[in-house]
C-alpha cells in the first residue's frame, strides 16, 4: 500500500504539484499520464524514495508491503535475463525468471519425459505460485 499526505513539489521557483493526497491499496496499479516535462519521472521518484536533492518537498509517503517500479529507460544489457523489451516489462515481477526456468524445464522434459523431469516441471510452476500467494488464494484460502 502507498499512503501520500499532502505531497508537494517545488523546483526551484516552479511548484510542479500542489499539495496532495491520496491511497493506493494493495494490488491495485496506477499509471500517470501528463504531458512531457510535467514533473511525471519527478513524482515518481519521490514516491520510491530515490528523488534528486534539489528537490524541495513537503508532506509524506509511507509504503506498507512492496512495490514494482519499471524505469522509463532501459538500463544497458536489460533488466530482464535477456536483453529485450519483452523482458525488461516481465522483470517487473519476476516472471522474465519464471519463463526462462519454464523453458529450461520444457526442453528437459521433451528429452527426457520421465517420472523425475516431470516433477521438476511442475515445482518450477508451483514454486512461482506459490511465492507470489497465487496457490493460497486460487484455494480459497
Amino acid at each position: 500500500m502507498l499512503i501520500v499526505r499532502d505531497l508537494g513539489i517545488e523546483i526551484g521557483a516552479r511548484r510542479i504539484l500542489n499539495p496532495v493526497s491520496f491511497t493506493v491499496g494493495n494490488a491495485e496499479k496506477v499509471g500517470i499520464v501528463g504531458r512531457n516535462g510535467a514533473g511525471k519521472s519527478t513524482l515518481m521518484s519521490i514516491l520510491l524514495g530515490e528523488h534528486p536533492e534539489h528537490l524541495r518537498i513537503e508532506g509524506s509517503v509511507t509504503h506498507q508491503g512492496t512495490m514494482s517500479h519499471l524505469p522509463q529507460e532501459p538500463v544497458p544489457g536489460g533488466l530482464g535475463v535477456e536483453p529485450i523489451g519483452l523482458s525488461h516489462v516481465l522483470s517487473a515481477r519476476g516472471l522474465d525468471q519464471l519463463d526462462a526456468d519454464m523453458q529450461h524445464a520444457r526442453h528437459e522434459l521433451a528429452a527426457d519425459p520421465t517420472d523425475a523431469t516431470i516433477e521438476r516441471f511442475t515445482a518450477v510452476s508451483y514454486t512461482h505460485l506459490r511465492d507470489r500467494d497465487v496457490v493460497s488464494h486460487r484455494r480459497g484460502q
